[in-house]
C-alpha cells in the first residue's frame, strides 16, 4: 500500500523470522523503557506529576531513555534504527514552531519550560514505537499501566471509605469534597486517567491475542476503575467515557464490515446514555453534578476572556506557556477569585499560546496520524494490531471530549500516560510488518545517532530548569517561615544554577522588601531598598508581565515612603489583574494611610465583592466610621 503502509499477510511468519536479540541488547532495551516509563507509571503517584517540581526529574529520565534509544544503532549495529511513527515529523515541525515563538514571548523562561515538556512527550512516543514491539514487550508495560491505574482506583475507594481527604501527605482542599481523586490532588484529573485506561481495557479483553492473563486484568481493570469513575464527580470524563467506549467498539466492528461499525457507533452511546440516565435518575451526587453544569460555572466566563486573547493575536497567538501571564489583561467576565493559569479548555489555550497557525499544525498531525491508524483497520489485516489501534483511539477521544472542559492535556503524566499507549501500539504494527516507516525516513544514515545531540540538550537544560524551580521552592518556603538568611541562600543558590529564573528574582526583592520595612537602621535599610530594586527590576525584565514583581515593586515605594508614587503603581496594578482581590486590598490600604478614606472604601468594597475576608470586613467597618465621623464633623462646624 501506498503512504508508508505495508500490506500484511495473514500468515505471522514475518515475525517469527525475527531472531531474538541479544541478551545485552534486551537489558538495554528495557532499561531505556523504564527510563521513559517512570512518566506514566510510577509518574502518576507523585501527585499525577503536575507540578514542575514533580515531573522535572521525570523529564530528565524520559530525556535518558530517548537518548539511550537514538544510541542504540552506536551500541549495537545489527539493531534497528530509529523509528519514524506516524505524525513524528509533524510533530517535530510543531516543535521547531514552538521553539521559534519561544523568541515572542514576553516570559520566554515559562515558554522554554512548555516546550521542554511538549519535547518530552514526542521523543517518549518515538521511544515506545520503536522498543515495545519486541519480544512481547507489549504485553507487559500495558500490563503495568493498568496495574498503576488499577491501584489507584483500589487507593481511591479505600480515601472514600475511610472519607479522608489526604493524598498522600497533603490534604485535598475542602473545595472538592469527597470527590475520589487516587493520588492526585483534583478529582477531574485522576478521572481522566481511568477514562483513558477503559477503552483500553475493553479492546484487549475482546484481543484473542492478548492472552488469558492480559485480559483477565483487562476484566479486572475495568470493574476497579468504574467505582472511582463514578466517585470522582468528574462529568467531562464521564463524557469522555462515553465517547472512549463509543469509538473503541466502532472501530473493533469496522473489521467486520461498515454496517456493524455503524450499529456500534450508533447503538454504544444509547446504551452508555441510557445507564448514565438510569444513574442520574437514582444518584443525588450525580444530580448535583448535572444540576452545577447547567446552571453554567467558571467555565464559561473563561472561555469568554479566552476568546478576546485568541482575538488579540489570532494567527500565531501570545507563545508558549503564556497563558498565566497574559490572562489578566483580558479578565472581564470572570468574577470569582482564581488563579487562571488553564482556560479549562485545551483547545482555547492551544489556539491563545500557539494562535491558529500552531493549533492547525499540531492537531493537523495528530488527525492525520489517527486516520492513517484508521485505515490500517479498514484496508489492513493487522490482527492484533486492530485491536490496539481501537483501544489507543478510544484513549484519544476520551481525552479529547474531556479537554474540552479541562486542561487534562497540561498534565505531564496524563500525556505520558497516553503516549505510551499509542507508542505500543504502534510499535506493535511496525514490529508484525503492518506500519513502515516513510522511505526517505530509512534512506537517512546514522539518523538516530544524529539526533542523539538533542535529548542530551533537553536533559541538561531540564536538570538546569527543575534544579532551580525546586531551590526557589525552597527559598520561598523559608521565606514564609520567616527564615529569610536561609530563603536568601535559596534563592542564589537558585540563581548560581540558572541565572534566567526570575522567580528566585522576585524571591530575593520580596525578602529585601520585607527586611526594608522593618529596619530602622538608615543605612542598612538604604542598601536593602536597592537590592530589592533591582531585582524586582531584573524579573520584569524576565517577564514584563509578572503582576507580583509589579506588586513588589509597589511595596518598595511604599518602604521608602513615596506614597504618592505607590499609589500610582498600585492603581496600574489593579488596571492590569481588575480581579485580583489582594491588589485591591493592598490599594484599599495604601489609600487609608493617605487618608483618601472614601476612595479607600471604595477598593475594599471592590475586593469584597471578588473574595471577601475578616481584613476586608474590619477595613470596611473602619472606614465607615472614620467617614461618618468627618462627616459628623463638618456638620457641627459653623
Amino acid at each position: 500500500m501506498s503512504s508508508g503502509f505495508r500490506a500484511a499477510s495473514s500468515d505471522p511468519s514475518p515475525r517469527r523470522r525475527r531472531s531474538a536479540p541479544p541478551r545485552a541488547r534486551s537489558v538495554y532495551d528495557w532499561l531505556t523503557l523504564a527510563l521513559i516509563g517512570a512518566s506514566p507509571i510510577p509518574g502518576l503517584w507523585i501527585y499525577g506529576a503536575v507540578p514542575f517540581w514533580a515531573h522535572a526529574p521525570l523529564l530528565a529520565l524520559c530525556y535518558l531513555g530517548s537518548l539511550l534509544y537514538l544510541l542504540r544503532p552506536v551500541f549495537f549495529p545489527r539493531a534497528e534504527a530509529a523509528a519514524c511513527p506516524p505524525a513524528f515529523l509533524g510533530l517535530a515541525a510543531f516543535l521547531l514552531y514552538g521553539g521559534l515563538m519561544i523568541l515572542r514571548a514576553d516570559a520566554p523562561y515559562e515558554a522554554s519550560i512548555e516546550m521542554l515538556r511538549l519535547a518530552g512527550y514526542v521523543l517518549a512516543f518515538q521511544a515506545w514505537a520503536g522498543l515495545a514491539g519486541e519480544q512481547g514487550r507489549w504485553r507487559w508495560w500495558l500490563a503495568l499501566l493498568m496495574l498503576s491505574a488499577t491501584l489507584m482506583g483500589w487507593y481511591a475507594i479505600i480515601q472514600h471509605a475511610h472519607e479522608s481527604r489526604m493524598v498522600l501527605a497533603v490534604e485535598r482542599p475542602p473545595d472538592y469534597g469527597m470527590r475520589a481523586s487516587g493520588a492526585f490532588i483534583c478529582p477531574n484529573h485522576f478521572a481522566n486517567i481511568l477514562a483513558m485506561t477503559i477503552p483500553v481495557a475493553a479492546a484487549l479483553l475482546a484481543m484473542p491475542a492478548a492472552g488469558a492473563p492480559l485480559r483477565l486484568l483487562s476484566a479486572y481493570t475495568i470493574l476497579v476503575s468504574l467505582p472511582p469513575l463514578y466517585l470522582s464527580g468528574s462529568r467531562s470524563a464521564w463524557l469522555g467515557v462515553i465517547a472512549g467506549l463509543t469509538v473503541a467498539f466502532g472501530l473493533l466492528g469496522m473489521r467486520r464490515g461498515i454496517k456493524r461499525a455503524l450499529v456500534l457507533f450508533v447503538a454504544t452511546p444509547l446504551a452508555l446514555g441510557a445507564v448514565g440516565v438510569a444513574v442520574w435518575l437514582l444518584s443525588p451526587m450525580v444530580q448535583e453534578r448535572v444540576g452545577d453544569a447547567l446552571k453554567g460555572n467558571v467555565r464559561l466566563a473563561l472561555w469568554r476572556d479566552t476568546l478576546a486573547m485568541i482575538a488579540a493575536q489570532p494567527w500565531f497567538g501570545f507563545g508558549p506557556g503564556q497563558y498565566r501571564w497574559v490572562y489578566p489583561q483580558y479578565w472581564h467576565f470572570l468574577d470569582i477569585y482564581i488563579d487562571p493559569e488553564f482556560a479549562h479548555n485545551d483547545y482555547l489555550h492551544l489556539a491563545a499560546e500557539f494562535g491558529i497557525a500552531g493549533a492547525a499544525l499540531l492537531l493537523g498531525a495528530l488527525g492525520w496520524a489517527l486516520i492513517r491508524l484508521v485505515r490500517l483497520i479498514r484496508f489492513g489485516d493487522a490482527d492484533r494490531g486492530d485491536f490496539l489501534i481501537a483501544g489507543f483511539v478510544g484513549a484519544c477521544a476520551a481525552s479529547a471530549v474531556h479537554a474540552m472542559f479541562d486542561y487534562n492535556f497540561h498534565l505531564y503524566a496524563n500525556v505520558q500516560y497516553l503516549a505510551a499507549i499509542g507508542g505500543i501500539a504502534v510499535a506493535v504494527l511496525r514490529h508484525g510488518g503492518h506500519l513502515a516507516d516513510p522511505a526517505y525516513w530509512s534512506r537517512i544514515p546514522f539518523r538516530g545517532a544524529a539526533l542523539a545531540i538533542l535529548p542530551l540538550a533537553l536533559f541538561a537544560l531540564t536538570v538546569r530548569a527543575g534544579a532551580s524551580h525546586i531551590m526557589t521552592l525552597r527559598g520561598d518556603a523559608f521565606r514564609e517561615t520567616a527564615s529569610l538568611d536561609r530563603a536568601l541562600d535559596a534563592y542564589h543558590a537558585a540563581l548560581r544554577i540558572d541565572s534566567a529564573n526570575g522567580a528566585a528574582h522576585r524571591g530575593i526583592g520580596l525578602v529585601r522588601t520585607g527586611q526594608a520595612t522593618w529596619n530602622f537602621d538608615r543605612e542598612a535599610k538604604a542598601e536593602q531598598i536597592a537590592d530589592a530594586t533591582a531585582r524586582f527590576a531584573r524579573a520584569l525584565e524576565l517577564n514584563p508581565r509578572d503582576l507580583a514583581a509589579r506588586f513588589g515593586m509597589a511595596r518598595i515605594l511604599q518602604a521608602q515612603g513615596r506614597h504618592d508614587d505607590a499609589l500610582a503603581a498600585l492603581r496600574e496594578l489593579v488596571e492590569l489583574a481588575p480581579y485580583h482581590r489582594d491588589y485591591w486590598v493592598e490599594l484599599g490600604l495604601q489609600l487609608r494611610t493617605m487618608r483618601d478614606y472614601p476612595a479607600a472604601l471604595e477598593a475594599f468594597e471592590r475586593a469584597r465583592r471578588i473574595h471577601n475576608s475578616e481584613q476586608i470586613n474590619l477595613n470596611i467597618q473602619f472606614l465607615r466610621r472614620r467617614i461618618a465621623e468627618s462627616a459628623a464633623a463638618a456638620a457641627s462646624t459653623p
